[in-house]
């Protein structure tokens, strides 16, 4: 079977990025993933919206939801490592890839694939690439506050090991 042609996403904001690294919480394999926020309202939006609506089989999985404020959230992932590139589509490399947060503002290259085993059917969407044109980087979720700083000695860890 021949690959579908690559598929480029009008502009939207990132949703839950895992791009730098897989999402392991729930595939020990991991997975490269990220939700495009779109607005509909947006003509050159609508049109694409339309056209992936037309893929999904009547009654089959899509990718496309909703949120309560209307904009239409696209979920895409692969198990490969998409590349990334700069407002400039220049391609950043592995070790420059910034931490790339929620509110990215992005496009998603993509493949389409549209699926049916036994009774289900549906429309997935393969990541292929992600383009950074608004970076919002992940920082931790945490402002600089007044209090407590720790000594040069204890050593400060970037982790995500945090108790909380």
């Amino acid at each position: 079977m021949a690959k579908s042609p690559m598929k480029r996403t009008p502009k939207g904001e990132a949703i839950y990025p895992y791009i730098k690294r897989p999402d392991t919480q729930f595939d020990d394999k991991g997975k490269y993933k990220v939700a495009l926020m779109v607005d509909p309202t947006n003509e050159e939006v609508a049109s694409w919206l339309k056209e992936l609506k037309a893929l999904v089989p009547e009654g089959g999985n899509s990718p496309i939801k909703v949120n309560d404020e209307g904009k239409v959230i696209v979920n895409f992932s692969s198990q490969f490592a998409p590349k990334v590139y700069d407002a400039d589509a220049k391609e950043i490399p592995l070790e420059g890839v910034p931490e790339i947060g929620p509110g990215t503002v992005c496009k998603i290259a993509y493949r389409e694939n549209v699926w049916k085993v036994n009774r289900n059917e549906g429309l997935g969407l393969y990541l292929q690439g992600f383009q950074i044109i608004e970076l919002s980087e992940y920082d931790g979720g945490f402002e600089k506050e007044e209090g407590y700083t720790a000594s040069p000695e204890v050593p400060v860890t970037g982790d995500d090991d945090m108790p909380f």
